[in-house]
């Protein structure tokens, strides 16, 4: 008989980690949400990194809906990603300053001109 590969004394080697593509997965949305929201004005900066947070944890738990994910204890699943990246986002929410949002948007608001495309014409 042979020996098997147990019968030699070497361990079997352990597999990677199987949260690791979640983890990444959730990185990288993070990533994507703070460098779209850099882009704005400082004001929204933190109102759009939560917003983008929040909607990437929506795209996650459609996502896990769709491919039938369950909760699982051993492995992090795309749900998990959807609670990390909605806890994320309702953390972020907290620091936001409204008063200087809204200071922000009225001082920038768009003023309704005669040329305006979305006023109605007048029949000639």
């Amino acid at each position: 008989m042979p020996p098997s590969a147990n019968d030699s004394g070497h361990q079997p080697r352990p597999m990677a980690p199987m949260h690791l593509p979640v983890l990444s997965l959730t990185g990288l949305s993070v990533a994507f949400a703070f460098l779209v929201s850099t882009q704005l004005p400082p004001p929204l900066m933190l109102v759009a990194f939560a917003e983008l947070l929040l909607l990437s944890a929506l795209v996650a738990a459609c996502t896990a809906l769709l491919l039938m994910q369950r909760p699982n204890e051993t492995r992090l699943v795309l749900w998990d990603k959807a609670l990390f990246l909605t806890f994320g986002g309702l953390l972020a929410g907290l620091f936001v300053d409204v008063e200087a949002v809204r200071a922000f948007v009225e001082a920038n608001a768009v003023t309704e001109t005669s040329g305006s495309t979305l006023a109605p014409r007048s029949p000639t």
